[in-house]
């Protein structure tokens, strides 16, 4: 009988063991996990941030923005310019109508030597914000940029429409239909439509119910005015 209860004794200290070393096993493996993807994403985060400062740079030199990233002096000395340390791809220059924009043109593709790869749908250099990483779990936070985006895409559009034909498309469907704009006539999040007002020498597109991106946003301004430029201001 106590043969027996040693025995048991013996079996449970080493299932007892066995579970402690699997839960610190796990807990390295998810900790290695997190670095390695934080290295790799804080390699292409330093590439975006310097690339962004030297355009901001050009641009108090110039008055504007380049046109490319191919053609200065200062990227090109850069030891991974102009492509992600981890993918090799090229980093993705688009001008705004209120700046610039630099993206990594696919940052859920780092991935670490265990295997892992990043949950970042979005990584890029905003001249507004800076360094903004995106999670592709948060859906709110991926709308929100987008619809930031289709504001800025629709503006610029307005403005070479008006460029175009001396006056302001009387909707956004004239406009989109002799305009082309990489960008929907919706908010992403609220499903609704873009406000468009317009006078002869001025027009705002705003977003129609900012507040759908509040769950991580106390957002109560998001517009892009002629005169104002792109408002995007959160609640106290």
């Amino acid at each position: 009988m106590k043969k027996n209860k040693k025995k048991i004794i013996i079996i449970s200290a080493y299932i007892l063991g066995g579970i402690i070393i699997l839960g610190l096993a796990y807990s390295f493996i998810s900790f290695l996990i997190s670095w390695q993807k934080t290295a790799l994403e804080s390699n292409c985060e330093g590439n975006l941030k310097t690339m962004g400062i030297i355009v901001q740079e050009y641009h108090e030199k110039h008055g504007n923005y380049p046109n490319n990233l191919y053609n200065l002096p200062e990227i090109e000395a850069m030891k991974y310019q102009p492509t992600c340390p981890t993918t090799d791809e090229k980093y993705i220059y688009e001008k705004t109508i209120d700046g610039f924009i630099i993206y990594c043109p696919n940052p859920e593709k780092h991935k670490g030597y265990t295997g892992s790869y990043s949950k970042c749908k979005y990584l890029l250099y905003d001249s507004e914000e800076g360094v903004i990483p995106i999670d592709s779990t948060d859906t709110i936070a991926i709308n929100h940029f987008e619809c930031k985006m289709n504001i800025r895409k629709i503006a610029a559009g307005i403005v070479e429409f008006k460029s175009r034909y001396n006056r302001y498309p009387e909707s956004l469907e004239q406009l989109s239909k002799y305009i082309s704009i990489d960008a929907s006539l919706f908010c992403p999040e609220s499903k609704s439509k873009y406000i468009y007002q317009k006078s002869d020498n001025h027009f705002r597109i705003s977003c129609p119910d900012p507040q759908t991106h509040s769950r991580y946003f106390n957002v109560y301004k998001l517009y892009y005015d002629s005169e104002e430029g792109f408002i995007h201001e959160y609640q106290k």
